[in-house]
């Protein structure tokens, strides 16, 4: 693991998570500043208040090694999608999204953070991969409206190549870090006598979905979810299927896949049952609901993002990225996280037969 920063209660660095780059409501961006120096507050009142108690005539000023840095916060997303109905098709899309803003003095900087003005313009953003090709992002779309971020969309051919990042800001500071985006991960169904599609039937236990691991997916994340229609309201929706349930005492508990780095994943029967029931569940023709098949995604990090996500023992989901805190950090010349992930989904048919017993009707979707 590299540049591990020790956290310094003084030197507060408000670092924009990935979910906030694709926030555009400036209120919830204001409202998630807000948080986090409430909170920074707090650390810092029970730091400052022993050390006033034991030294009341050492002059003390809790922001004199304060360090302003800037902060770099990018990531590379790359869609893979393969649809069976109502044929075969495939889509595939590849952007990157990168934020830079500044380290933070509260002290005098609470106005900015506030107003949640804290993107840095002007500086120049670049991606150029091994082979010699380059891309530029911009913040601004199209038609020329400002972005909260710098953005480009990206040839899909990059997969598993190495991506070098390079920020330029308007004073010629020169901040890098590179990635190598991870190979899509394409699952297949591995219970056997499922020919026909997915059902439940005597000795099944499990679900379970293989595929050949990549050297360069370093964490995975699973969700399975359920499309549905219904007929006389036109309309469609999903449910996501739990991986387990578990009983905790006289409570139910449903338990969703966390990160994982194996070739395989289970879902276990008795929770998809309970997803498909929930489905029908309080409509009394149970015909007028339509179900074909599910959709596995899975998403894999690259080595950067796995290892920020391990120095946070899990806490976050596969989409957040909390980076107020230095926990890890790639950026040369800077703060932040550059790295990419890889999203597969694949749809799986149901066995008629196994729709059909709770109920619904199994045709193809309009």
């Amino acid at each position: 693991m590299k540049n591990i920063f020790n956290r310094t209660p003084y030197n507060i660095n408000i670092i924009m998570t990935v979910k906030n780059i694709y926030m555009k409501n400036a209120d919830m961006k204001t409202a998630y500043m807000k948080n986090v120096y409430i909170k920074i507050a707090c650390i810092i009142a029970a730091i400052i208040f022993p050390l006033f108690l034991s030294s009341c005539q050492e002059e003390f000023n809790p922001v004199s090694n304060f360090k302003d840095q800037y902060v770099v916060n990018g990531v590379i997303n790359y869609d893979y999608a393969y649809s069976i109905f109502p044929k075969p098709s495939t889509e595939q899309n590849c952007e990157c999204r990168v934020f830079i803003s500044r380290s933070f003095n509260l002290v005098n900087n609470m106005a900015m953070i506030d107003s949640g003005n804290v993107l840095i313009r002007g500086a120049s953003v670049s991606l150029m991969l091994n082979n010699g090709t380059s891309y530029t992002l911009q913040d601004k779309d199209s038609k020329g409206n400002l972005l909260n971020y710098y953005y480009c969309k990206i040839n899909r051919d990059i997969v598993g190549q190495q991506v070098n990042l390079s920020v330029v800001t308007s004073d010629e500071t020169s901040l890098v870090s590179k990635t190598i985006l991870p190979y899509i991960i394409i699952p297949t169904l591995e219970t056997e006598g499922l020919e026909a599609g997915i059902r439940n039937r005597t000795g099944l236990k499990t679900v379970t979905f293989s595929w050949n691991p990549k050297t360069n997916v370093h964490l995975l994340f699973a969700k399975m979810i359920i499309p549905y229609y219904i007929i006389s309201q036109n309309k469609y929706s999903q449910i996501e299927v739990p991986a387990a349930i578990a009983k905790r005492g006289d409570k139910i508990e449903y338990v969703y896949p966390s990160a994982f780095s194996s070739d395989h994943y289970d879902f276990q029967f008795p929770a998809l049952d309970s997803a498909l029931a929930s489905i029908g569940r309080g409509i009394k023709d149970k015909t007028d609901i339509e179900v074909v098949f599910c959709k596995l995604s899975l998403r894999g990090y690259d080595e950067e993002l796995s290892a920020y996500y391990s120095t946070t023992n899990g806490f976050l989901d596969q989409y957040s990225l909390r980076l107020d805190e230095n926990t890890y950090s790639n950026i040369t010349g800077g703060l932040g996280i550059f790295g990419s992930f890889s999203t597969s989904t694949n749809e799986f048919p149901f066995d008629p037969r196994y729709i059909r017993s709770f109920g619904y009707t199994y045709n193809y979707p309009h």
